[in-house]
């Protein structure tokens, strides 16, 4: 009989530091994060939001090195959140770090500031509008340090009389296409 897959199961939230302030929980991650630590990692982050917290900053500033693995911990954590209704930011100093999250788009999922202080910053209010739209206008604009995406031009109307087709019925791009050759 062959042996069962079996997931890794957090037995402990022990693993990493943990601060805990009401609904907000901060978890610091270690100095290299690679493929022997990322189901650990996984795994705490998610016992983490299962403990009812509306906001959970991940503290990476200490941390030099992160492989896709570690990223793909951090991408689990923020679908957990999703379906909690809860937040989950990054705090990241190290660029090489930063490249990792925006090479992989995670960057995209997730807001990365560059200290905790700068993540916890307007927490409760930004837990709150995580409740409805009542609360979202008490919520304060926070800065993630992630450049914006600048909105792109509508294309530019065309001008003049449109083409007339030929007496084939066919536009003007289709003739182009459709030059001949022998059958």
């Amino acid at each position: 009989m062959a042996p069962a897959c079996r997931r890794s199961v957090v037995t402990s939230l022990e693993d990493f530091p943990i601060q805990w302030a009401g609904p907000l929980a901060v978890v610091t991650l270690p100095g290299e994060i690679d493929i022997s630590n990322a189901d650990q990692i996984r795994d705490t982050l998610l016992a983490v939001l299962n403990r009812d917290v509306t906001m959970l900053v991940v503290d990476m500033t200490g941390t030099t090195f992160c492989g896709c693995a570690g990223v793909s911990a951090v991408a689990r954590a923020h679908q957990r959140a999703t379906a909690n209704r809860a937040l989950v930011r990054v705090a990241i100093r190290t660029p090489v770090v930063r490249r990792v999250f925006a090479i992989t788009g995670v960057d995209r999922l997730v807001s990365i500031f560059g200290s905790v202080g700068a993540a916890t910053e307007g927490a409760a209010m930004a837990g709150a509008a995580t409740a409805g739209p009542a609360a979202a206008p008490t919520a304060p604009a926070l800065e993630p340090t992630a450049p914006a995406l600048e909105p792109t031009a509508p294309a530019p109307e065309p001008t003049g009389p449109a083409p007339e087709p030929t007496a084939d019925g066919a536009g003007p791009s289709e003739l182009a296409v459709s030059g001949g050759g022998a059958g």
